[in-house]
């Protein structure tokens, strides 16, 4: 039956799916694509979303905590979040005109993926599960050719898979 066994390179893409997972975010623009709760917007290590959850917010976007002067709703934000939350909001550069919301990378200061951070951030300290995951996923990217020509012919790449996956 044709289509029903998805090709190596698409079941690598499926997998490595997982490392953007945990790399992207969102840059706030206008905020009208971005729910307040349940998307990664924070800039902060690790963990984009709000911690505690109110439950009038919930299908709230990020536009309604944004002024028609393109700043920050202060009082509304330290009224509604917890100082934590509130304080990573309010660090959040607005950039003026209407700029749309984007998803980027948070681990490269311009927010375009590279194979190189996405080694950086999967060889951080990793629980058992976190390990696992970190093999599919390596693998996954170097199968799926995501890697550029240059680190292939080098040999860049087998000390990497050797270095990190052999460590888990």
């Amino acid at each position: 039956m044709p289509g029903s066994i998805p090709s190596y390179t698409w079941r690598s893409i499926w997998v490595a799916r997982d490392i953007l997972v945990v790399g992207l975010r969102w840059r706030v623009g206008n905020g009208r694509f971005i729910s307040i709760i349940g998307q990664p917007w924070l800039p902060r290590p690790k963990i984009f979303q709000l911690i505690g959850c109110l439950v009038s917010l919930l299908v709230s976007k990020v536009e309604s905590l944004i002024t028609s002067s393109k700043e920050w709703n202060e009082p509304l934000i330290r009224a509604e979040f917890y100082p934590a939350n509130a304080n990573c909001i309010l660090g959040i550069s607005l950039r003026s005109g209407e700029v749309r919301d984007e998803l980027i990378w948070h681990y490269e200061s311009k927010g375009v993926f590279s194979v190189k951070s996405a080694y950086r951030l999967a060889s951080e300290p990793k629980d058992e599960e976190t390990c696992s995951w970190f093999k599919v996923a390596v693998s996954a990217i170097i199968s799926a050719g995501t890697v550029p020509h240059r680190s292939r012919r080098t040999g860049i790449l087998s000390a990497i898979r050797s270095k990190y996956v052999l460590q888990c």
